[in-house]
């Protein structure tokens, strides 16, 4: 077997890695390898990346989550993106093709193949409310109305959101 020489060549594990025919199947190699990552821009502040200034009312923030395979085998994947604390201050404006259900409050696009060596993004974009809610950071959940809109695919995006001073006062009161 030229892939494991401890095999014959007849034998039914003597296969090559699908994306990788110098490497033997059941090796350690032949595996996917997915890194999921996530960028957040601003284009309304001048597209900016929008975890480096405060998101303002209005303001128009287009997220971007990537999977990527740095492995020897192909992967089918299921991009999901849980909008839960971004949808507290801002709106879905674009769901980039994927389907949002109000209830779990999650992005989800349909599954896809990522291939050894290949990146697979989707881009969704929302837009911040007219008027940023007054609403008291949550008791029983405190990153809840937090003046902050935190979600992760992979590494964590955080946007700071510009709330109203009177917001401030009456919770530190």
């Amino acid at each position: 077997c030229p892939q494991n020489p401890a095999l014959p060549v007849d034998s039914p594990d003597c296969q090559p890695c699908p994306d990788n025919p110098n490497v033997w199947i059941k090796d350690d190699e032949c595996a996917a390898d997915l890194i999921n990552t996530k960028t957040a821009t601003n284009s309304t502040q001048g597209n900016i990346d929008a975890t480096t200034r405060k998101a303002r009312a209005g303001d128009k923030i287009t997220y971007t989550i990537t999977t990527e395979n740095r492995g020897l085998l192909s992967e089918n994947v299921t991009m999901r993106e849980s909008l839960k604390d971004v949808l507290e201050y801002a709106t879905l404006i674009d769901n980039g093709g994927g389907q949002f259900d109000k209830e779990t409050k999650t992005l989800t696009w349909p599954e896809v193949s990522v291939q050894s060596g290949t990146k697979e993004s989707r881009t969704f974009l929302v837009q911040m409310m007219k008027k940023i809610p007054l609403t008291n950071t949550g008791v029983s959940d405190e990153d809840s109305y937090d003046c902050k809109m935190v979600n992760t695919y992979g590494n964590s995006t955080e946007i700071d959101v510009n709330c109203a001073t009177e917001k401030k006062v009456v919770e530190q009161v």
